[in-house]
């Protein structure tokens, strides 16, 4: 039998999408399972027997990958490159820190890596090329008692593929180093020129969602699988969500007060790690940071917890005029990562 501590995730960048690569890095994360999502239709033939004569056929093709771990400056970036936006890092001048700018789009959608994942556990290994993740979650409990109130960032993803095929377990790359994302600091503001200004004493939690929204990354909207005439339907759905649960204190009925009355928002979270080693430019610090345009959608709801009252708001983003100049500027956000890492492994 297969052992579950046995099991690993691999993954390539693609050259071209679909054509399988060998895998340059080993994923940080739990044990999950590459899954045969392919479409088997079972025809209900009408023979004139009381028992059916099987006949099917398959019509699609594709897997699916379900991931979730802790987030790092090292590999959320796989997550976001096949999610939201492939990027390659930029150099910060002549520092050590290295700068990935993803920005959630506005009037075109973004182009998108695809990778070839393998998966499996110590008896057999299934690979699926065309990889990219339909939807993410980003999400942040501060340390405590509850389940995830660990203080740290957190993932979830569903990558999805072609089909999956059986192979042999090539070599795995070399186990990286990383560093897992902790605490953010939150900023917000109304709009115009001003920076935002950071809120102190409030945050209990966030949770950023992607949902099935980001358009994906062929030019048409479709995504291929093997057979060039299988494609997917185009995803557009709702624009992503953030959800911030504050300490019902002056900044969260200063929120709430901003919700009723319908004033535009732009927030901003910010998780910095380890100082860059030999320094860095801009950013000396490893770093996450994600700005979030939008306006409060759902009616705010209260909680309470360790005998505080709490109260949760949900953003929905929004192109949102970014400075209150004349043209107007239109943004909706961005998530940027700052590593040590020239490019991803």
């Amino acid at each position: 039998m297969g052992l579950f501590a046995a099991r690993r995730v691999l993954l390539g960048k693609e050259t071209t999408l679909g054509v399988p690569v060998s895998p340059t890095a080993i994923l940080r994360m739990p044990g999950t399972w590459l899954n045969d999502a392919r479409t088997v239709i079972r025809a209900p033939d009408a023979l004139g027997s009381l028992m059916p004569r099987p006949r099917h056929y398959t019509p699609r093709l594709h897997g699916v990958l379900p991931a979730a771990g802790d987030a790092t400056f090292e590999q959320i970036g796989y997550i976001l490159n096949a999610g939201l936006e492939g990027v390659a890092g930029v150099q910060d001048g002549a520092a050590n820190d290295y700068v990935y700018t993803r920005t959630f789009p506005t009037t075109a959608g973004k182009t998108r890596y695809s990778y070839t994942l393998l998966a499996g556990d110590d008896q057999q290994c299934f690979q699926m090329g065309g990889g990219s993740v339909e939807q993410f979650k980003l999400s942040w409990k501060g340390a405590g008692t509850g389940a995830g109130e660990d203080g740290a960032w957190h993932y979830e993803a569903t990558w999805i593929g072609q089909e999956v095929t059986k192979v042999a377990w090539p070599a795995t790359p070399t186990l990286p180093t990383v560093e897992v994302i902790l605490a953010p600091v939150i900023y917000s503001r109304v709009g115009g020129a001003d920076l935002p200004v950071q809120v102190t004493s409030t945050l209990r939690s966030v949770e950023l969602t992607s949902g099935k929204n980001i358009p994906v990354w062929t030019g048409d909207g479709s995504q291929s699988f093997k057979r060039v005439d299988q494609n997917w339907e185009s995803r557009t759905g709702n624009a992503p969500l953030l959800t911030l649960l504050y300490d019902f204190n002056a900044n969260g009925e200063g929120e709430f007060d901003k919700w009723v009355a319908g004033t535009t928002r732009h927030f901003q979270l910010e998780s910095t790690g380890a100082a860059i080693s030999g320094g860095g430019g801009t950013y000396s610090n490893k770093t996450l940071l994600i700005n979030f345009y939008g306006t409060i959608v759902a009616n705010p709801t209260f909680q309470d917890q360790d005998g505080n009252d709490l109260i949760a708001f949900v953003v929905q983003m929004g192109e949102v005029d970014s400075d209150g100049g004349t043209p107007a500027t239109y943004l909706t956000g961005n998530i940027i990562v700052v590593n040590e890492l020239s490019a991803l492994p």
